[in-house]
């Protein structure tokens, strides 16, 4: 047996199977991005097979067809249970009522690795937002800080500088330019780049406010503004047109290569402009 599928049976050997009820299982808005009252954002209806469905879609799929795919729990420091995976089905469950089968692994009381577990199926599921990430990479180094950015960049498979970066944002951002972020989600308006905002993050709390606003109205200024090159017209120069005129010749073909020709000599001097009856 290979390391690979000697690993996969180990895990496998600790997940164990338990029905609750949807209002059993707690879910923290911070892991999954999603109210407890349903979709923290609006999916639209699956058009093709394999798109995600909105909210109102997968509660009417689990009434017909049930929970095809249980839900991922944890069981929490005071005995109660925690979503890992599976908050849009939660959502559904507690609608419909009853109880409904979960899957828990007893490895995933540690934060880290229930952390670890939920970006995974987060995931495969759809694109993360920046957010998110920022949000799971924040609750994976508060349960391991002795980890670098580096080896938890490493353990979540991404780009060391965007995992610092994103950590420093969830940790170090005011409140209002945390908002900000979750708002456009790394879309930043009036063209402010990435690097900005992640240095405005590094000041004080209370000056990273000031520091922004200077910076979006300095932005704006800019843009309202036409540069040197954007107010210059563009004028060939006088041997340029001379070369135009030699290659399309004494006679060129076609009525539009001698409309043009005629154009570049009435631009050079050499005949007068006169509209045609």
């Amino acid at each position: 047996m290979s390391k690979r599928a000697a690993k996969k049976k180990a895990q496998a050997m600790h997940v164990k199977f338990i029905e609750l009820h949807g209002d059993e299982i707690v879910m923290d808005e911070r892991w999954h991005g999603r109210k407890a009252s349903g979709s923290a954002r609006t999916v639209k209806a699956a058009e093709k097979p394999g798109e995600e469905m909105s909210d109102e879609q997968l509660e009417a799929d689990i009434r017909v067809r049930g929970l095809i795919e249980p839900l991922r729990v944890r069981q929490l420091s005071d005995g109660g249970w925690g979503c890992v995976a599976g908050a849009r089905r939660l959502v559904a469950c507690r609608k419909i009522g009853g109880l409904w089968p979960c899957t828990y692994n007893e490895r995933e009381r540690d934060d880290f690795v229930a952390a670890t577990t939920t970006l995974a199926e987060n995931t495969h599921r759809r694109p993360m937002r920046n957010y998110e990430i920022a949000n799971f990479l924040w609750t994976m180094h508060a349960a391991r800080p002795e980890l670098t950015p580096h080896e938890l960049a490493d353990s979540v498979g991404m780009k060391p500088s965007l995992c610092k970066e994103l950590l420093l944002v969830r940790s170090r951002a005011s409140p209002e330019l945390w908002a900000l972020f979750e708002r456009h989600d790394g879309a930043l308006p009036a063209g402010i780049h990435w690097y900005e905002f992640v240095n405005i993050c590094k000041l004080p709390k209370a000056e990273q406010v000031p520091a922004w606003l200077k910076l979006v109205d300095k932005q704006l200024a800019g843009k309202s503004r036409p540069t040197r090159a954007q107010g210059r017209k563009y004028r060939p120069s006088r041997s340029k047109v001379d070369g135009w005129l030699a290659e399309l010749g004494e006679n060129p073909r076609g009525a539009y290569l001698r409309g043009l020709r005629r154009g570049l000599q009435i631009a050079q001097g050499k005949q007068n402009f006169q509209l045609s009856e």
